[in-house]
């Protein structure tokens, strides 16, 4: 019987669409989560079924990345004014999306604070099997 163990890795985005891994002890407790519903953000490195974790706010500067309703669903963006009260959500999937609307039309639920990557580790059996690869994926 084989159980499988998955290894958390915690990352913060940041604005140049880096990635910094960092500590569960960095987290606010506050913080609310969410799966990537899609690969739109695949470019910045964050995957489908990605947890998000945002925290609720209506204060959003440019470049922060935002938690919003696109197509009838929530998903990541980022945020960038342009003239007026016009806003871009730019998404980094394999085609760059734009969302251009009215500021006062956005549906914007927070911002983003962390995103939890889930990745498989080894269990138990793999690990006393002699003729299984040691590397995890």
């Amino acid at each position: 019987m084989s159980n499988d163990f998955f290894e958390l890795k915690v990352f913060k985005i940041m604005p140049d669409l880096t990635k910094i891994e960092c500590g569960l002890d960095n987290f606010d407790i506050m913080l609310h989560q969410m799966k990537m519903p899609d690969d739109s953000m695949i470019r910045a490195s964050v995957n489908k079924d990605d947890i998000l974790c945002f925290s609720k706010s209506s204060n959003f500067a440019d470049g922060d990345f935002v938690i919003c309703m696109v197509d009838e669903r929530y998903t990541l963006r980022q945020y960038r004014e342009l003239s007026g009260d016009r806003i871009d959500l730019v998404s980094y999937g394999l085609s760059t999306g734009h969302h251009v609307i009215d500021k006062s039309d956005a549906d914007i639920m927070g911002k983003l604070s962390y995103v939890m990557e889930m990745g498989k580790a080894l269990d138990i059996d793999d690990l006393l099997d002699p003729d299984k690869p040691k590397i995890l994926n």
